[in-house]
């Protein structure tokens, strides 16, 4: 027994865990992304019910752009009032937010009094402080812990979101079953990476984080190749191991870099760049439908920019229009 205390003190991962501060955030953590994790099917979903069968196309891309895009315009827009605030106000006023606006949603719709018109502009407002929050919440992890437990803490929060990849398309969205599994299969690997990132700060990191983009970069390779369907997801696989680690690593050298009290601009900054990205590439993607549908416009999801580079198009599936699950657009 004293063996195992022991090698569990020795864990990277502890002096994190048993933060008194830390220990009472990661729950709530927990719980929003699994709640992110969900918005991935729930939010397009929810569009293409509301929106009438001549434009559900145009309805499913504006929710999911309000539900990213306004984030970027609250980094700038508000960075006059933010700015210097500590971590903890910001993730609050972010969930605050949040939850105001996607509860009143959620209860217009429940009541049948939700039009497509509410529903983006609801979207939009809640996502306005979605970089502060980010910004928040890693500005508080280097807030509590000291520069060598850095990036244990953002593993552990990272973990959280990849967990959420697994279970909350699951749980939102059991009928679109292709897009849930994707997800899935992409969450499994991306845990497994999550966890070496206390291990890989221990080596250079420039030299690990540029291995990781090659990595990432290769492992996407077979998705522009007439390859066999089991090899591209074993690829997509492989590719998740290898880029889970990232954000842990990459916010580590952001909190060791950033000068003392401008942690949260400059994360607010790092995310409202890579909001305005992941829409960017999309667009500049060629268009894709399967072949048993036509194609039809498409826009960007919500999940995190970082796996905006795989997609053989923006990533979805043909809005023709239909009801049948699997071809609704993610």
């Amino acid at each position: 027994m004293l063996n195992l205390n022991e090698r569990i003190r020795a864990s990277p991962y502890y002096p994190a865990l048993v933060h008194p501060v830390f220990r009472r955030v990661l729950p709530g953590a927990a719980a929003s992304a699994l709640g992110d994790g969900m918005s991935a099917v729930a939010i397009a979903w929810l569009a293409l019910k509301l929106a009438p069968p001549g434009s559900r196309g145009l309805w499913v891309g504006a929710a999911v752009a309000a539900y990213t895009l306004p984030g970027a315009v609250g980094a700038i827009v508000l960075r006059r009032w933010l700015h210097g605030r500590p971590g903890t106000g910001l993730v609050i006023a972010n969930a605050v937010l949040r939850a105001t606006a996607l509860g009143l949603a959620g209860c217009l719709a429940l009541a049948g009094l939700l039009g497509p018109p509410a529903y983006v502009a609801l979207l939009g407002v809640s996502s306005l402080l979605t970089a502060w929050g980010v910004a928040g919440k890693y500005t508080l992890i280097a807030d509590l812990l000291p520069a060598g437990q850095r990036v244990a803490g953002n593993s552990v929060f990272g973990l959280a979101d990849q967990v959420s990849l697994m279970i909350g398309p699951a749980l939102a969205g059991a009928v679109t079953a292709l897009a849930g599994t994707i997800w899935a299969i992409f969450g499994v690997g991306a845990v497994i990476g999550e966890l070496s990132a206390p291990f890989l700060r221990r080596w250079p990191v420039w030299p690990v984080m540029t291995a990781i983009v090659l990595g990432w970069g290769l492992a996407l390779v077979p998705f522009g190749l007439p390859t066999p369907l089991r090899i591209g997801l074993a690829a997509f696989t492989a590719g998740a191991v290898i880029w889970g680690p990232w954000m842990s690593l990459s916010m580590g050298v952001f909190q060791d870099a950033s000068p003392p009290g401008a942690l949260a601009q400059v994360l607010a900054a790092r995310s409202s760049l890579l909001i305005v990205a992941a829409p960017i590439a999309s667009l500049s993607a060629p268009p894709w439908s399967p072949p048993s549908a036509p194609a039809a416009p498409c826009s960007s999801p919500p999940w995190p920019p970082s796996l905006s580079a795989w997609s053989p198009s923006p990533r979805c599936f043909s809005l023709a229009e239909q009801d049948e699950p699997a071809r609704t657009a993610f």
